[in-house]
Order: C-alpha cells, then sequence, then structure tokens
C-alpha cells in the first residue's frame, strides 16, 4: 500500500488543534477563580445573615456596621470559615 503525504499533515492539524483548545481551557478556567478576599468575605457575609436573620441583599448601614462591629473577627465568624474550610 502507497502511504499518502496527507497522512502526517492531518496528525499535525489534529495535534495543533488539540494544543490550541487545551490551551482555550486552561486560559478559561483561571478566569473562573475569584479572587480568595472576595470568598472569605462572601463566606463571611452569608454566614453572619444566616446567624441574625438578614437577608444576603440587605447592605443597609445598619446592617454593615452591625456586620463590622460584631461580626468580623468573632469567635463565630472564625467558626463560619473553618466550616467552609477558609483559614481565619
Amino acid at each position: 500500500m502507497k502511504k499518502t503525504s496527507q497522512t502526517p499533515h492531518h496528525l499535525i492539524a489534529i495535534l495543533v488543534v488539540a494544543l490550541a483548545l487545551a490551551f482555550v481551557c486552561h486560559i478559561a478556567r483561571s478566569f473562573e477563580r475569584p479572587c480568595p478576599a472576595l470568598i472569605r468575605h462572601d463566606v463571611s457575609w452569608k454566614a453572619f445573615c444566616e446567624s441574625t436573620g438578614r437577608q444576603l441583599a440587605d447592605t443597609s448601614q445598619n446592617a454593615i456596621d452591625e456586620y463590622l462591629d460584631t461580626w468580623r473577627g468573632s469567635a463565630l465568624e472564625e467558626e463560619a470559615l473553618i466550616a467552609n474550610g477558609i483559614e481565619p
């Protein structure tokens, strides 16, 4: 059987496409990871809201003041962070 010269070209094209897809997937995944400080804040805020019966969307000055004055740095916040795999 006679080998055609197209076979190596097809393999090279498939390899190039596979490498390009792997690169695009790698780049896309890097954009999915939020900043660790934002994750920490979100977990803390959610736990605060659950603990105090507030709504997650309640960003009133009263809620923020209570969060900063009574929740941040508290043992309850540390427990919530640890429960979610975040070092306090």
